[in-house]
């Protein structure tokens, strides 16, 4: 059979069936027919490595709000009534737990993550 232009990805091929793009996994019992093609004819066939999907802006936001959550829960003992710290301690452990739960308003939310250089997290007191 000849299917023309095939696409190789990772887990499989597309090939074009009836005009339209057909995904012939592995597991297909078209697959073994697919494969001895393109191998006999390796000018058909375009090699596609996947490529990971980037996040979400949401997903950016959610995984910046999480390590704000850990970091603020990282310091929940310091607020307690009974925990024993002076009051300007206290104080700058309560304006530190405030500039976190502030991150998101910050300018440039939730930029590429955490772990982005431009995220700016307050420095512990």
């Amino acid at each position: 059979m000849d299917y023309g232009h095939i696409k190789k990805r990772d887990s499989g091929y597309v090939i074009t069936k009836n005009g339209l793009p057909y995904w012939v996994p592995r597991e297909d019992k078209e697959w073994e027919s697919v494969h001895e093609y393109a191998t006999a004819h390796p000018e058909c066939v375009t090699d596609e490595k996947s490529t990971p999907a980037l996040p979400t802006v949401e997903e950016l936001a959610a995984s910046v709000r999480a390590e704000r959550d850990k970091r603020i829960t990282a310091t929940d003992y310091l607020v307690m009534p009974d925990y024993p710290l002076d009051t300007d301690k206290l104080e700058k452990s309560k304006a530190y737990r405030q500039a976190l739960r502030d991150i998101p308003q910050q300018l440039g939310f939730p930029w590429n993550g955490p772990d982005d250089p431009a995220c700016p997290w307050p420095i512990e007191p």
